[in-house]
């Protein structure tokens, strides 16, 4: 059984072989991992998605948390947004 196969037999209720692995809030632990600091990411936002994704890959994760809301945290802070001005693709920025 593959993960997106275990995952979604676990949001059924479904018995399945083996309970998926699915991290919530890895993503500090990972950007620290592979050598980016919340600033790198906030300025480049695909480094935390490498980051995320090299993670998944070496720890064999079934999924990856992919709900990141990074604009808002410089945003409260009175910084200027990491979009660059080009806001949201939701259109809530």
């Amino acid at each position: 059984m593959v993960s997106k196969d275990l995952m979604k037999g676990a949001l059924r209720f479904q018995d399945l072989p083996r309970i998926p692995v699915f991290p919530l809030c890895i993503s500090w632990w990972a950007f620290d991992h592979f050598g980016y600091t919340v600033t790198d990411v906030f300025e480049d936002p695909e480094k935390g998605v490498d980051a995320q994704l090299k993670t998944t890959a070496m720890l064999n994760f079934d999924a990856i948390e992919s709900f990141w809301d990074l604009v808002r945290y410089p945003r409260a802070a009175g910084l200027q947004n990491a979009d660059r001005g080009q806001g949201r693709p939701d259109g809530a920025g």
